[in-house]
């Protein structure tokens, strides 16, 4: 068991010289933007799954996301990021967890992860710092821990939204698979 663990926290923090996933390189091409606040589809299904459910919306009467909306949840999920385990979801839907529900979302890697996978509901987001390869889910985004406003400042959002239909294996490479969104 100790040989397992020892495995996945080796692939967490990028592999072993001269094989494994480049996550430096997959993180330099996340950061190759112009950062703000996000755009396309991403920008709705973080405000889907990170708003918090009990609060009121500013837009058509509380009926709908408005402006100030968007940038209070996109400062809930920039929480989440900094905050790890420690962040409380409240009444969000999503927060920062284990991609496949068996863990407490932390695998000893020193990044923290932006990930979507598909629901019967649609792409599900969540943030978990387990190295998300080969789980069966889409790698969106990620952040060196502590340096989460390096992320923030220079996120490639049309990346980002391109992520959205790429599900990833063991070296963050593509797998094949039926597109949805």
């Amino acid at each position: 068991a100790g040989r397992a663990s020892g495995a996945v926290a080796l692939q967490a923090r990028g592999g072993a010289r001269g094989g494994g996933p480049d996550i430096e390189g997959w993180y330099q091409a996340t950061i190759s933007g112009g950062g703000g606040e996000p755009t396309g589809a991403i920008k709705e299904y973080i405000m889907k799954w990170f708003w918090p459910a009990a609060d009121p919306f500013t837009g058509r009467g509380g009926a709908a996301p408005g402006k100030k909306d968007h940038a209070k949840v996109f400062q809930i999920l920039q929480d989440c990021f900094a905050k790890g385990p420690a962040f409380e979801r409240g009444t969000s839907s999503a927060g920062f967890g284990s991609i496949l529900g068996d863990t407490n979302g932390v695998d000893g890697s020193p990044y923290t992860w932006l990930v979507g996978s598909m629901t019967p509901g649609g792409m599900f987001l969540q943030v978990t710092r387990e190295f998300p390869g080969a789980k069966g889910v889409r790698a969106l985004a990620v952040a060196k821990i502590g340096q989460e406003q390096e992320l923030w400042s220079k996120i490639d959002w049309n990346l980002v939204n391109a992520r959205l239909d790429i599900e990833v294996g063991a070296n963050l490479e593509k797998v094949e698979g039926v597109k949805q969104r």
